[in-house]
């Protein structure tokens, strides 16, 4: 479904992307990142709690864990939590979509198919938003239930230009901000990034403060679309990124694993535990977190730390 003509979110993001607008996103994010979190439908979670997502593997999913295997750290004391049911917390998800002239024709086709893949394995308390970009971000969906249909919102979209992905991180996490329970940003871009404002730092500050996940899905440019102009490789902020939200970075080689990969975050998704604990009040700024599990071999994957709210 199109956003409305006028709606408030379209106008602030539609238009060219002023650096000022770009700064108050990333600070907003910053100085929030405990923002208040909702009743959700079993249970009700206290007006101050962080939410930390965990995934833990070992060579695959561990799916069998309890509260009692889990510890967690805050500024580096150990603090209670719970461990939540991830099935009764709704998802956000935000599909932010290159379309600079590297995703014309075919790319563009299997980005609908895995985008539309995706939607469909959520549930209809789940919403989903696209925010295209290329030369700017636009709105070419507004948060509402997942379905099938986000397919015909990507293959809408006419790609061409230069890119702005740091530009795009920040105003997709701001756009995530108010949304209820688990919040997921699903990146797709060429990593090659030629037009943004937005300093690298600025991009840190926005996801540490947003406490979104980010996955991001990576297909390098074919050289043929390396004519827009200079620019640096995005790869590794974007892995960093990812990484530090507690996410991670996947890339693929052809256009036919796009789908794949779409399907690979949502089974990892589907298979990670939410623990919910209320933040010490006399912390300030960031506060690292440390999730450990009572488990030999296995690889625990959660963000870092929060920032605390002044």
């Amino acid at each position: 479904m199109a956003a409305p003509d006028g709606g408030d979110r379209m106008k602030r993001l539609r238009g060219r992307v002023g650096r000022r607008c770009l700064c108050l996103c990333a600070v907003m994010l910053a100085e929030s990142g405990v923002s208040a979190s909702p009743a959700l439908a079993q249970f009700r979670v206290e007006s101050q709690a962080v939410l930390v997502d965990v995934a833990v593997s070992d060579g695959g999913p561990v799916l069998d864990l309890r509260e009692e295997d889990f510890e967690l750290y805050e500024g580096g004391e150990a603090t209670s939590f719970r461990l939540l049911d991830p099935a009764s917390l709704p998802v956000a998800v935000v599909f932010a979509m290159d379309v600079s002239a590297s995703t014309v024709g075919e790319r563009q086709r299997r980005l609908g198919e895995g985008a539309a893949l995706f939607a469909g394995g959520l549930t209809r308390r789940d919403s989903c938003a696209v925010i295209a970009f290329s030369m700017e971000p636009f709105w070419t969906r507004e948060f509402a239930p997942c379905a099938a249909d986000v397919r015909t919102d990507v293959r809408t979209i006419e790609p061409g230009g230069p890119t702005s992905v740091r530009d795009s991180v920040i105003l997709s996490l701001a756009a995530l901000h108010r949304e209820e329970g688990r919040r997921v940003l699903l990146l797709f871009t060429d990593a090659y990034d030629n037009l943004s404002w937005s300093p690298d730092d600025l991009v840190m500050t926005a996801v540490r403060g947003s406490g979104a996940l980010v996955y991001s899905i990576v297909a390098r440019p074919r050289d043929s679309f390396r004519f827009l102009g200079p620019s640096d490789d995005g790869f590794h902020l974007i892995r960093e990124v990812s990484e530090a939200s507690g996410g991670r970075l996947l890339e693929v080689s052809s256009d036919d694993d796009l789908a794949g990969a779409y399907q690979e975050v949502l089974e990892e998704l589907r298979t990670r535990y939410v623990l919910s604990f209320t933040p010490n009040p006399r912390l300030e700024g960031f506060v690292a977190i440390e999730v450990r599990v009572k488990r030999r071999g296995v690889d625990v994957r959660a963000r870092p730390g929060y920032v605390a709210r002044r």
